[in-house]
């Protein structure tokens, strides 16, 4: 189909809805996000969005969490009396369980677990400064840990 200017003679060829969406579907299978068309000055910009088709079902929200600092201080993996270091990774924890330290002044603060898991990560190092929030270790909650095995 020809589109015709203001002065009745045709310029360009304008794709019809049904040749725009088979474009669109080849992207998108394809993972094409952005199609940019330009001829001279004129433009043609197609964004699309990506969707998951209904028949593949939906996608689980991400089930790794993650054991943070309380406060602001320094990681210690051990306490000053001499408890012994954290064992190898990947390992068990509890909720309420205290798996480091932080060491602001005088003060220890422990690093608790939330979640019943499986560490699977150290974040930092000893020694590492971190503040409120900071990511000490990664875990894989218990729930989530059993509905992927």
């Amino acid at each position: 189909m020809k589109a015709d200017n203001e002065c009745g003679t045709s310029r360009h060829s304008v794709p019809t809805v049904a040749e725009i969406a088979e474009v669109a579907a080849y992207a998108a299978e394809r993972g094409i996000a952005l199609l940019r068309l330009q001829e001279g000055d004129d433009l043609l910009e197609l964004w699309l969005e990506t969707t998951i088709p209904s028949d593949h079902g939906t996608i689980p929200a991400p089930s790794r969490k993650e054991i943070t600092a309380s406060c602001p201080g320094f990681i210690r993996l051990t306490h000053p009396d001499g408890d012994a270091e954290i064992g190898s990774l990947p390992r068990r924890t509890g909720a309420g369980s205290v798996e480091a330290y932080l060491e602001n002044g005088f003060i220890l603060f422990p690093v608790v677990s939330d979640f019943d898991g499986e560490m699977q990560e150290l974040l930092v190092g000893d020694g590492a400064v971190a503040g409120y929030g900071t990511p000490v270790f990664g875990l894989l909650p218990e729930a989530a840990g059993k509905e992927e095995r």
